[in-house]
């Protein structure tokens, strides 16, 4: 059970100093004090927390810890540094951007009971819990993919309750079955729905009216449109399904138009999630540009994202750029473990996957479209079926990634912009066609239990 609580005191025991938690100092006062290194500090404290990792000699064990503390405390003994731990000022801003995590309720209780005593100013009860609901404030940025291309998974009513019982607020489904979709109606978990590949020709070759109809008896027939969040036209289809391409846009446009006519077009956003295999020279990630091959069918999507506020979703897969490049990329830096940095003009990558979203910042940047909102559609490490496929690289991967997510990282491009990621995925999918590694992806087994020990929030 992880525990993460604010204190103005260190907690000491009878002639025997047990666990003391600090907050690192924040300003002045003593070598190395300063609020950048108080939230590398602190941030990584409370990152090790939530984590549930424990010590090497107690992996796992949950520890209770005590941050020091809410406020400055001008008033206490020297020396000069005792004064400045505070994570809020007076006024109830942040002295640094640290987030806590999900822990609102039991972290609220006790930062009303370490109110400081001796601090001159603090600030009242009304501007503390204000200040306390907008720091604490998770989005929920974290969804899973929900594929079914087995012979062997549960019911889809309870692929729902695995995703409620992990508090899982987004799901991406491929298709639009129906038994699925009436599954996940009134479930309160946000739906990114698939249009499949082979259903573009027809999209795209009928009018409006087609697509209305489309919509109302696949989608909206089965559940709310207040659940559904994106709609994802195609997938992969200028790797996959050359034949389909020139059909993506126009039938993003007519479905756009059908919504238009249900009054869903500012709720619903349209996208089509496109390969990491659509750019080349990504190396480094400012020399990013789409296939020329590829521009007169890029730059239209381009441009309806752009104009409908629409984000531009990708799929990325370090495990695969790290597979087939092992001589040149190392596995801690897929991992997200460090290993050597990659300098790009002023800008410094530590782990593959920033790099890889970046890359096509740069790359839509290139051709008129910076700062379009971008969408992870699919994201994942194997369990087996290949070199560094294993339950502990995934669990690495996939843990490290829903911690950049959750504390709202960002990457070197876009630092502390939120993205939103999709998992791959929730079950091993036994039936899929290609490399073994592609059917080993789940993160839950088809009984419900979890493959490795990823926590979601």
């Amino acid at each position: 059970m992880r525990r993460l609580m604010c204190s103005h005191f260190r907690w000491r025991r009878n002639g025997f100093q047990g666990w003391r938690w600090w907050w690192w100092r924040q300003v002045g006062g003593g070598d190395a004090a300063g609020t950048d290194n108080a939230l590398v500090y602190n941030g990584n404290i409370v990152r090790q927390v939530a984590g549930n990792f424990g010590t090497p000699k107690r992996p796992r064990a949950g520890l209770k810890v005590f941050l020091l503390g809410l406020f400055d405390e001008n008033e206490k003994g020297e020396p000069e540094y005792e004064r400045h731990f505070g994570i809020f000022r007076a006024d109830g801003a942040e002295a640094y951007d640290l987030i806590f995590g999900k822990y609102r309720e039991e972290a609220w209780q006790c930062f009303l009971l370490c109110l400081s005593r001796i601090c001159q100013e603090t600030a009242s009860t009304k501007q503390f819990r204000c200040l306390f609901s907008s720091v604490l404030a998770v989005a929920a940025q974290i969804g899973i993919c929900y594929g079914q291309v087995a012979n062997n998974l549960p019911p889809p009513s309870i692929a729902v309750k695995i995703l409620k019982d992990n508090k899982i607020p987004n799901v991406r489904l491929f298709n639009t079955e129906p038994t699925t979709l009436a599954s996940f109606s009134g479930s309160g978990i946000n739906l990114t729905i698939g249009v499949r590949n082979e259903d573009l020709h027809d999209l795209a070759s009928g009018n409006t009216g087609t697509s209305l109809r489309w919509l109302q008896s696949n989608i909206f027939q089965h559940v709310p449109p207040e659940q559904v969040q994106y709609i994802a036209v195609g997938n992969e289809v200028f790797l996959k399904d050359p034949y389909y391409t020139p059909y993506v846009v126009p039938a993003i446009l007519n479905l756009f138009q059908a919504l238009g006519v249900l009054g869903l077009s500012g709720n619903i956003k349209l996208s089509s999630p496109l390969a990491a295999s659509v750019l080349l020279d990504t190396y480094p990630p400012s020399s990013a540009r789409f296939d020329p091959d590829l521009l007169s069918y890029v730059k239209p999507l381009l441009q309806f994202l752009h104009d409908t506020g629409s984000p531009f979703m990708v799929n990325v897969y370090p495990y695969i750029s790290y597979t087939n490049n092992a001589k040149f990329i190392s596995l801690d830096y897929a991992l997200f473990r460090g290993g050597s940095a990659l300098r790009d003009g002023d800008l410094t990558y530590t782990n593959l996957f920033d790099a890889s979203i970046d890359a096509f910042s740069f790359a839509m940047e290139k051709e008129g479209f910076p700062g379009l909102e971008m969408v992870v559609a699919e994201t994942g490490w194997p369990t087996g079926g290949g070199d560094a496929a294993g339950t502990y690289n995934a669990l690495v991967y996939n843990g490290n990634l829903v911690r950049r997510v959750v504390d709202n990282v960002g990457t070197p491009k876009r630092p502390g912009t939120g993205l939103k990621v999709f998992l791959f995925g929730l079950f091993d999918e036994d039936e899929k066609d290609g490399p073994e590694y592609e059917r080993h992806f789940g993160i839950f087994r088809a009984d419900g239990a979890k493959a490795y020990d990823l926590i979601f929030w």
